[in-house]
């Protein structure tokens, strides 16, 4: 993770270097303007490291109020540089070709400044806008059957369970409480048999979590089978063991590599994150066995019983197919949150969102319910789901 972590620092570094420098250069119509304005950019580069290397330690309100202002920062500056890097792009084209207009070459002072100012406020109004769309969450339903004959012939009955499953809340200093509080409403309005959260339940720094008291909410998700929780890498980069404690004194049923049967007739297996075998980018395993395999966990259950798997990652789904998993659920991509980055989670998972069915598994990666990072949604949605699940 630490790996991943100086990259992610890098590439922030080089992003605000590059846009440092062409916004000194679009202020040469007003030239007293560069310089606080570089000033200003290579403030908000430290704030925002600072504050996502948990550095920072304020109050809540002034910790909270960081957090959002770094957060929309990071979209901004993402959507920023695209945009200089787009307008980078026809200046190089004009170069070869010569396609702008003369009027563009004799006026390019003004020019650079206008297209500044066009980008900064496109970028707004897309934040605006994605806000808008992740403040409204949407409820995905389906309808999945498992084609297990051998079930009804030999136990003469026919199960149904109602699951809602959740994602990536990432609760903390912005999805505070309050949000929180929306979240389990939405649950509990579906009287749901058993409540699936798929992990980063916590966006990492347990501290906000203790100080609103969060367990108020956590402790009231209703179910007749109850809630169960797994790992996602948040809770991996965040202080784990004191994460999962406060799962558990909350009422949540922790599952990490541990199998559970239910009203004895399904089973529930939840894993580890695999943050637990990584030690470099999160996404790239390794060797170790801090964490089981899917086959080492289910190799002694009962397969007439339908095997429901809880992975926050939904990477290897070849593995649930091959072991023979009815029902694997998993979060984690976030189906991109925001354009571009869905291109990236895309083209990275195999289901980026989203039900599929492989062989006999049949396969759900939730878009995730809360946002990591900008509370925005552009091209994608923040969903709740439902499964109707029967066998």
């Amino acid at each position: 993770m630490k790996g991943f972590i100086i990259i992610f620092f890098i590439v922030a570094v080089l992003l605000h270097i590059y846009i440092s420098i062409r916004t000194y250069q679009g202020l040469e119509y007003i030239p007293s303007l560069r310089v606080p304005a570089v000033v200003s950019i290579i403030l908000l580069i430290v704030i925002f490291m600072l504050n996502q290397a948990g550095i920072l330690s304020f109050s809540f309100n002034i910790n909270r109020t960081i957090s959002l202002f770094s957060s929309a920062w990071l979209f901004i500056l993402l959507g920023v540089f695209i945009s200089i890097l787009l307008i980078d792009f026809v200046r190089v084209l004009n170069h070869f070709i010569d396609f702008l207009p003369i009027i563009l070459k004799n006026n390019y002072i003004l020019f650079k400044f206008i297209i500044m100012i066009i980008t900064i406020s496109a970028t707004l109004f897309w934040y605006i806008l994605g806000h808008l769309n992740f403040l409204t969450p949407q409820k995905t339903e389906l309808d999945i059957s498992l084609n297990k004959p051998q079930i009804l012939n030999e136990i003469k009955i026919e199960n149904n369970l109602k699951i809602v499953l959740v994602s990536d809340l990432h609760i903390g200093y912005i999805i505070n409480k309050k949000k929180l509080k929306q979240y389990v409403d939405s649950i509990n309005s579906q009287d749901a048999d058993i409540v699936f959260i798929v992990g980063d339940l916590c966006d990492s720094d347990i501290k906000p979590i203790i100080y609103q008291k969060m367990y108020e909410e956590l402790s009231s998700i209703k179910s007749r089978l109850g809630a169960y929780v797994v790992t996602g890498n948040h809770e991996y980069i965040g202080e784990k063991e004191l994460l999962i404690e406060y799962y558990k004194q909350s009422g949540l049923n922790v599952l990490e590599d541990s199998v559970v049967l239910l009203d004895s007739s399904f089973y529930v297996v939840g894993r580890k994150d695999r943050m637990a075998n990584n030690r470099g980018l999160h996404f790239v395993d390794s060797k170790n066995k801090n964490r089981k395999s899917t086959s080492e966990l289910i190799k002694e259950l009962d397969k007439n019983k339908p095997i429901i798997l809880l992975d926050h990652q939904p990477f290897n789904l070849d593995e649930s197919v091959e072991a023979g998993v009815d029902l694997h659920l998993s979060g984690h991509t976030h189906d991109g949150q925001f354009f571009p980055i869905t291109l990236i989670t895309k083209a990275i998972y195999e289901v980026s969102a989203g039900y599929k069915q492989k062989g006999s598994t049949h396969i759900y990666v939730s878009s995730g319910l809360g946002t990591w990072g900008p509370p925005v949604r552009i091209g994608t949605k923040s969903e709740l789901v439902v499964i109707n699940f029967a066998w």
